[in-house]
């Protein structure tokens, strides 16, 4: 098995899929880290998670209403 790394994960979605977005993280160690409203409809929010691989981004791409995805590398203060 692959170990597992820290990475932020940062979406951009419509509020209409939160419900999908939720549904596909919910197997994933994460801590919310911010949420913001970028305009009207579309919200932003940013996690910390604990994958193996780069696949979740993928799988967000797939919702329809997910503007954005993308994972960045990402050390946790604790792990210095």
């Amino acid at each position: 098995a692959k170990a597992k790394l820290q990475y932020l994960l940062v979406v951009t979605y419509k509020n209409s899929c939160e419900k999908e977005l939720e549904e596909k993280l919910k197997n994933i160690k994460k801590t919310l880290k911010s949420k913001s409203t970028v305009t009207g409809e579309t919200l932003e929010v940013t996690y910390e998670v604990e994958v193996s691989d780069g696949s979740i981004v993928n799988e967000l791409l797939q919702i329809k209403g997910i503007k954005n995805a993308s994972l960045i590398t990402y050390q946790n203060e604790i792990g210095l």
